[in-house]
């Protein structure tokens, strides 16, 4: 496995120190956790403005309604409208 070296301020090392410590991971498996949470964080907000802004426009709303109501049918589990 590849690596790369980076700097990172001494405070922020403390606090990987501390999760790893907390966690029992060694620090690159903190760290490799800690990117990957931050990630997730940055795609599910982004998810969330998009469909914010879906929600916005009227038009591009009832469209997204009237197929999800198309494809809640394909699942044929007796659940429409619950």
């Amino acid at each position: 496995m590849s690596s790369t070296t980076i700097r990172i301020r001494p405070k922020s090392h403390a606090a990987l120190k501390e999760i790893a410590r907390l966690t029992g991971r060694s620090l690159q498996d903190a760290l490799e956790q800690a990117i990957e949470a931050e990630r997730r964080r940055v795609y599910l907000e982004g998810l969330r403005v998009d469909y914010a802004s879906l929600r916005a426009d009227a038009a591009a709303s009832a469209d997204l309604d009237k197929e999800n109501a198309l494809w809640d049918r394909t699942t044929n589990d007796g659940l429409e409208g619950k």
